[in-house]
């Protein structure tokens, strides 16, 4: 397999019994619920442009309370290279992003397993320990 396209990525989706739709700019979206250890719901942005494929999530109504959110994010930043933690807007909210360049030939289940189902787990996991793990 060699690029990605939304459709493959829905696909992928669809094994793991994850429901998404097509937002209004033509990307994936995928909203998982409140959790006991997150207490917002994320949401994760999936678009591809030619090779790239890449996430972009957020956690609406979601304010840092132990640190701001700058410090959250290079703490983040530093003991984790993926997601990448980032602060954005005036009310300097956190988002979790990742990209992978998908120009050679893998196997479909390598792009399965890392470039779909690993990050979508890691930016979970990243909501839910970025203010346990914060280290200042």
């Amino acid at each position: 397999m060699k690029g990605i396209n939304l459709r493959q990525v829905r696909d992928f989706l669809d094994e793991m019994h994850l429901t998404s739709r097509y937002d209004d700019n033509g990307n994936l979206e995928v909203v998982f619920g409140a959790s006991e250890e997150f207490v917002y719901d994320i949401v994760i942005i999936i678009s591809t442009d030619n090779d790239r494929l890449s996430y972009f999530s957020f956690a609406p109504g979601y304010t840092p309370r132990t640190a701001d959110p700058f410090r959250l994010a290079n703490s983040h930043n530093r003991r984790c290279y993926m997601p990448v933690c980032v602060v954005r807007g005036e009310d300097e909210h956190i988002d979790f992003e990742y990209s992978y360049l998908l120009d050679e030939e893998v196997s479909e289940e390598f792009v399965r397993e890392n470039c779909v189902v690993m990050p979508i787990r890691c930016i979970l996991r990243s909501f839910a320990d970025l203010e346990k793990e914060y280290q200042p």
